[in-house]
């Protein structure tokens, strides 16, 4: 049995809502237990990130579609935008981890690696907004579809392969 389209949102609408609300928790835990603010930041802008991706999902690609259409100075302004952000949360949690191993800390919640992994987390939803942009399509353009197949068909009508019928050439 398939799921259909609203089923699936809805899961996925519950299952960010899950995943914000636990970020939102560790980073209260780390202000308040280990006084790590760079965890806590990261974590924060998870959840930033995720009601971002949540909406972004809620809105059907034809609505997404007219507002970041292919090619546009908006598409391509909010995809490189995901890019910068994600790939500088990268290169900030590659910096605590750094500072991490060069401290030689421990795994507790007040060390390096810890903000290593909410800014990684920062950085994976950051990338998640831009990838749903990049997956809208004009696949719901219906009246130019047979017209494409036509001539896909066409395309290659005239050409010669290796596995057709061959002429017989005398030696």
């Amino acid at each position: 049995m398939a799921i259909s389209e609203k089923a699936c949102l809805r899961i996925r609408v519950v299952l960010y809502v899950l995943f914000a609300v636990s970020y939102a928790v560790g980073a209260i835990i780390f202000i308040r237990e280990f006084n790590n603010y760079l965890a806590a930041s990261g974590f924060a802008i998870a959840c930033f990130f995720i009601g971002v991706a949540t909406v972004l999902y809620a809105i059907p690609d034809k609505k997404l579609y007219s507002i970041f259409p292919a090619g546009s100075k908006s598409r391509i302004c909010f995809q490189l935008s995901s890019l910068i952000i994600t790939l500088g949360f990268i290169g900030l949690a590659l910096y605590a981890l750094g500072e991490g191993i060069k401290r030689r800390q421990a795994w507790k919640g007040d060390s390096y690696f810890c903000s290593f992994i909410a800014l990684l987390t920062s950085a994976k939803w950051s990338f998640f907004c831009g990838l749903r942009i990049h997956r809208v399509r004009d696949d719901f353009v219906e009246d130019d579809d047979d017209k494409n197949i036509e001539e896909k068909v066409r395309l290659f009508e005239g050409s010669h392969d290796m596995w057709g019928e061959e002429e017989k050439v005398t030696v």
